[in-house]
């Protein structure tokens, strides 16, 4: 998918959101949590973005599944799918 395709499904708030999902995806290292996603040099804007962003920003659900339909399937040599799965363990109460 195309990050143009993308950013037209994001409504409402849609540069700041675009630029959260970059400083999530590019990061150096994983986020521990939202607040440290401004240090992130991708995402440009400070804490108040950010909250704008996840309290008021909006995807247009069908939109982005249509362009995320589209998206090829990776494929090994001889055309056999490439899949990947996390077996991590979660304790659970």
């Amino acid at each position: 998918m195309l990050p143009g395709e993308f950013h037209t499904s994001l409504t409402t708030c849609s540069d700041v959101l675009f630029e959260l999902a970059g400083a999530v995806l590019r990061g150096d290292e994983p986020v521990g949590a939202p607040a440290e996603l401004p240090l992130v040099g991708e995402h440009r804007r400070g804490h108040g973005g950010l909250h704008e962003a996840v309290t008021r920003g909006q995807v247009d659900a069908d939109r982005l599944r249509r362009a995320l339909a589209t998206v090829p399937l990776p494929r090994a040599v001889g055309g056999r799918l490439v899949l990947a799965d996390d077996c991590a363990s979660w304790l659970s109460d």
